[in-house]
């Protein structure tokens, strides 16, 4: 009896062995530790949620129970309370909760960042689904648990979609992937995707990307099965600027330096016929114009003040959020009041209609230029207006809101493919109180996108001088708004109703501004229409596309209206139904001529750069070699420790360095001038003018940098220069693989501001950059 109880002791912590092993480590709770975040009772303080790893997690009433009290589904945020080591167990609660109980350590995701690659780098996984004619069959499940089947509760995945892969279950094969690059300080904490079978999937492990240069109208890829033999017909990448107006260009999966071919893999984005299917249906619900109709009678003092405060907002702070990076907003205005004001020295009232800034017709594209310039003349002209009053008593209180309107219309007309958002400030009504048809018309067919927002001021009957006729034509104001917004609303979309009351908003001074910078940013995200197309591209329907990002909600339904009436027209039959968009592995001769070799690289990767290279600048033109030399090596020892985390070797080359670290989460370049170098060899052996070609590279590509910083529009224009043979300056091998940059005039990238080096994707700003322009 005692051998067949040890025996089944030892079955079961054979079993209990293999069952651990078979959960998910990596991105887990598991190893994470949480003694930073603890306060002297052991409890844990944070706002930083995890998330429930698996459907129907179980929750127990004590760190040693078990059996379950209850279960979480997956993908639930929670807080974590205190932690028990022994049990290897969390207690959670949910936020302004008591704890409910505790969780195994494996069921719950403390990662907020992507697991990082033997390299450093975030793990990145595109899906590949089969080429299926099927619909059934054109999409990878998404499972809710790192084991077991569908049940029902699998989402379906469009092809060829950019993932981040935050854990890892090794022995199920599944990754678990998010659709944004961090969970770190989100108020509302972002959807997991869900587990995916490592073989559904094409990791992405570098930073290394391509695209046909510019000038080449196309080039022909080599399909995978026929690698070495000649391209086939029909498979072509299309080439030309158009590249700088997608988010997402084609990644480098490896390269076969022997036969010297990129290994990439792409939907048919860049496809002839496909790519012209989706390219930039979407691109004018980046371009926004947002005007103001104000009441400039007497009281408004505060609420013109308030106005250019929002405006200030926007322009200062809203265009450089990452959401909203590549959006172009253009501000224009209207001032009303009544016709007292046509007496009004300087004021050049026709008809109670004054002083305004309607919208350019020459800047309908984006452009920086314009965009500033527009910012300008705003802030200067509405620095002018100021609140009048009636000295003689004829100020019956209603205004000549109608009329206002109108002209506001028309002021509204030029560019009418841009987004017009129309905030119509006032207290008082018109003096008609029908709703003229001519203004339904105006707003209902002059824009191909329009919304307007109704704000009433505070009611201040009680200074008025008749209370009553106040009152009237307070009420009245509330009540041509209502019966407007009635008349230029739709009723529903898909279902979900449009609610009037979310347009009339009572707002003072304070609130206004806030308020106005909340509005605009509701019908203004340039990233959401970024992430839209790549759905688009992965040949996902628009109904699809709409019905699934309603579901997740944050956006108007009357934003997703204007989605589809914008893109369905150019889309065709993908409004309705997904296209069949092949996941094509294959290989592109590496021909510098035709193919642009980039570098993905984020906002915080390209601001790393500019601070580790900026203290080398100050060394260019320092003409005593001995110095120069003992400054560099002072610097760069100091920023490469920096990136490694100790101190530099000096038998060895930077780029070796790197790697033997495996510290490569700075996108760099795999032939630098500067990494081939070892400390030694910069400190001791290279001659002093070998030196001083060194440095001035380095500077110069700082510059490259700083001008792609600046301005991302802008293309930065150079030549390499690379040294010859010459009896003054003997060189190293390795220096005369060190060129000189000589620079050109900067030009536009495109038409428009819509051709860019960076965009917004996945919550971050995303650069592509040619590979020579990095260190």
């Amino acid at each position: 009896m005692r051998r067949r109880l040890t025996l089944m002791s030892c079955l079961s912590l054979l079993l209990i062995a293999t069952s651990i092993y078979a959960r998910p480590k990596d991105g887990s709770c598991i190893n994470y530790d949480f003694s930073q975040l603890m306060d002297k009772h052991r409890v844990i303080d944070t706002n930083q949620p995890v998330r429930v790893l698996r459907h129907n997690a179980p929750v127990y009433r004590r760190a040693g129970s078990r059996k379950s009290k209850a279960k979480f589904k997956f993908g639930e945020a929670l807080l974590p309370v205190r932690v028990n080591r022994p049990h290897k167990r969390i207690q959670v609660r949910k936020w302004g909760g008591k704890p409910l109980g505790w969780m195994n350590k494996y069921d719950l995701l403390c990662g907020v960042t992507p697991l990082p690659s033997k390299n450093g780098l975030d793990r990145k996984v595109f899906i590949n689904t089969p080429d299926s004619k099927d619909p059934k069959m054109a999409t990878v499940p998404a499972y809710s648990s790192y084991k077991g089947l569908c049940n029902g509760r699998c989402k379906q995945l469009s092809r060829f979609r950019l993932y981040f892969i935050f854990a890892e279950d090794k022995k199920n094969k599944r990754y678990l992937v998010i659709d944004t690059h961090t969970l770190a300080g989100m108020s509302s904490p972002p959807r997991l995707v869900g587990w995916v079978e490592y073989g559904r999937t094409i990791p992405w492990n570098t930073t290394l990307g391509m695209r046909p240069r510019e000038e080449v109208d196309r080039i022909s890829l080599i399909p995978q099965d026929s690698k070495g033999k000649q391209p086939q017909t029909g498979i072509e990448l299309m080439g030309g600027n158009i590249w700088y107006t997608l988010p997402k260009h084609i990644p480098i999966l490896d390269l076969d330096k022997g036969k010297q071919l990129y290994h990439v893999a792409a939907p048919s984005i860049g496809m002839q016929q496909p790519f012209k299917q989706y390219q930039n249906v979407l691109d004018s619900m980046k371009l926004v114009d947002v005007f103001f109709l104000i009441d400039g009678t007497a009281s408004m003092g505060p609420h013109i003040s308030a106005v250019r405060q929002a405006v200030k907002n926007i322009t200062g702070k809203l265009r450089n959020e990452p959401d909203f990076k590549e959006t172009s907003f253009r501000f224009g205005f209207r001032v009303y009041r009544d016709t007292y004001a046509d007496a009004i020295s300087g004021l050049r009232c026709r008809n109670g209609i004054c002083e305004g800034m309607p919208l350019s017709t020459k800047t309908c594209q984006a452009d920086n230029d314009a965009t500033e310039a527009n910012w300008q003349a705003f802030v200067k002209k509405m620095g002018q207006v100021k609140e009048t009053r009636d000295d003689k008593g004829k100020d019956d209180y209603p205004e000549k809101l109608f009329g206002g309107l109108r002209q506001a219309i028309q002021d509204m007309t030029p560019c009418p493919n841009r987004t017009k958002i129309l905030f119509v400030i006032g207290d008082h009504g018109d003096r008609q109180s029908k709703v003229p048809q001519d203004i339904v018309d105006g707003l209902n067919y002059s824009f191909d996108r329009k919304v307007v927002f109704f704000i009433q001021t505070p009611n201040n009957s009680r200074q008025a001088r008749t209370p009553s006729a106040y009152r009237m034509a307070y009420i009245g104001y509330g009540t041509q708004a209502t019966k407007l917004l009635k008349k230029t609303l739709p009723a529903e979309f898909e279902g979900k109703k449009i609610t009037i009351r979310k347009y009339f908003l009572s707002l003072n001074q304070t609130q206004l501004p806030t308020r106005v910078v909340e509005q605009v940013k509701q019908y203004s995200p340039s990233a959401i229409v970024n992430e839209l197309e790549q759905a688009l591209a992965g040949g996902d329907s628009l109904r699809n596309v709409l019905r699934k990002s309603m579901k997740a909600g944050g956006m108007p339904v009357l934003y997703w209206k204007w989605i589809e009436e914008t893109a369905c027209a150019k889309l065709g039959k993908q409004c309705e139904t997904r296209v069949d968009h092949r996941v094509i592995d294959f290989y592109i001769p590496t021909n510098k001529k035709k193919v642009q070799e980039e570098v993905w690289m984020t906002a915080d990767n390209l601001d790393d750069w500019l601070t580790l290279l900026k203290p080398f600048k100050n060394l260019v033109g320092n003409t005593q070699i001995r110095q120069q030399r003992e400054a560099f090596i002072r610097l760069l020892r100091r920023q490469i420790q920096e990136i490694i985390g100790g101190y530099p070797r000096e038998d060895i080359t930077l780029a070796e360095q790197l790697a033997m670290v495996r510290k490569n989460a700075l996108p760099m370049r795999e032939d630098s001038p500067l990494l081939q170098y070892t400390i030694k060899e910069i400190r001791e052996e290279i001659e002093g003018c070998e030196l001083l070609r060194l440095v001035e590279w380095v500077s110069s590509i700082r510059k490259v940098l700083q001008r792609v910083f600046n301005d991302s529009t802008q293309k930065v224009v150079f030549s390499l220069e690379y040294p010859t043979k010459s009896a003054s300056c003997p060189l190293s091998d390795k220096g005369k693989k060190v060129p000189k940059l000589n620079f050109g005039l900067p030009a536009a990238l495109g038409p428009n501001d819509n051709y860019r080096y960076d965009h917004t994707f996945y919550n971050q700003i995303v650069y592509w950059l040619p590979v020579d322009f990095l260190p």
